[in-house]
């Protein structure tokens, strides 16, 4: 009988895996074409493959997958950019995004409002940030989505300021929204008509601080003898009739000052609201440059037509420009009486400079 060829035994099942996970390796490879080493001492073998297909089948696989990958990359960039100048078509024919404020100018913030179609109105507030930065909006928000031509307001700061109203209301509210001006407050007590009220404050109610290291002061108003603190910007006849009809002994002078107090009360003598018994007082008003030899006093010597300043002490006071700079005239000499004036502190060695 002829000898029958040996027939090949099935593979176990620890081949099987085994060849599985070299396929499974062969496809994760750094190196496609190249099939691992089988470990010395392994008698398992790979199965016949006669046409190649399975050595080269991961080499294949991986090159296409990475086209998908790359088309669909391709893809979504595409879709990406095809939806960024959709929503740009979108805001341009459609309801448009309210920008963010935070950090900005209101000029930058009002800009960019006006290019997205808003109308702007501006609103302006005292505040601690500095001056023209902005501080919101009224009725919306940054992300809010509105029509073209919508009016947006945008609140402006003006810096630290006294805001309108805080004269007549009660000193506790006035120091708290103060003190959010970031400058200090200081109080004072003043004779008033109205005790138990901010009667007055300076910077006065509705100005700018000009000077941040003085800060703001108010004046709380007290019962007492002296002159009330009302008297101040009354008109000169008027508070002349009124503190004479309380008995006192008026009489009026004038000094320079600014073109809203013309003919306006601006100082006393004793000081306006200082409690004092004195009933002699001196009110002074508001005139313009051309009143100066009013407020100066002239002489004309006989040597001469040359006029002198008899009252130089009155020129004395804080002149500032509507930029907030200022200098400080002061009586010079004071023994025995007033005369020549003092540049913001600084002495001088002349008598007549």
């Amino acid at each position: 009988m002829a000898a029958q060829p040996p027939v090949p035994s099935p593979p176990r099942a620890s081949e099987t895996a085994s060849n599985d996970g070299f396929a499974a390796f062969a496809a994760n490879a750094g190196d496609a074409g190249t099939p691992p080493t089988v470990p010395a001492g392994n008698s398992a073998t790979p199965p016949a493959n006669p046409t190649g297909s399975a050595a080269a089948q991961p080499s294949a696989k991986r090159p296409r997958m990475k086209l998908i990958a790359a088309i669909i990359a391709v893809l979504v960039v595409l879709a990406g950019t095809g939806f960024g100048l959709a929503a740009r078509k979108l805001e341009w024919i459609g309801p448009r995004t309210v920008p963010t404020v935070r950090y900005r100018t209101a000029a930058e913030v009002s800009r960019e409002l006006e290019a997205k179609g808003f109308l702007v109105k501006k609103k302006q507030m005292f505040n601690a940030l500095g001056k023209g930065k902005c501080l919101g909006l009224v009725g919306v928000k940054a992300g809010d989505r509105l029509p073209k031509g919508t009016t947006v307001t945008v609140i402006e700061s003006m810096g630290p300021g006294v805001p309108e109203g805080t004269v007549g209301s009660e000193p506790s509210k006035a120091e708290t929204a103060l003190l959010k001006m970031g400058v200090k407050v200081v109080e004072h007590e003043v004779v008033s008509e109205h005790p138990g009220k901010v009667a007055v404050t300076m910077p006065a109610d509705g100005e700018p601080v000009r000077d941040t290291d003085d800060g703001i002061h108010i004046g709380v108003g007290i019962t007492g003898d002296g002159i009330p603190v009302e008297i101040a910007g009354m008109d000169k006849d008027e508070a002349k009739t009124k503190l004479q009809q309380q008995g006192f002994d008026v009489t009026l002078k004038p000094r320079f000052s600014s073109r809203k107090n013309l003919g306006k009360i601006v100082r006393a003598d004793p000081g306006i609201g200082v409690r004092t018994s004195e009933t002699n007082v001196t009110l002074y008003y508001g005139v313009d440059a051309s009143k100066r030899y009013d407020v100066v006093g002239t002489s004309i010597p006989d040597r001469g037509s040359d006029k002198f300043m008899t009252n130089t002490v009155a020129l004395a006071g804080k002149y500032c420009t509507d930029g907030g700079d200022c200098l400080t005239l002061g009586p010079g000499q004071t023994d025995p009486n007033p005369s020549g004036l003092v540049l913001d502190g600084k002495g001088s060695s002349d008598f007549f400079d």
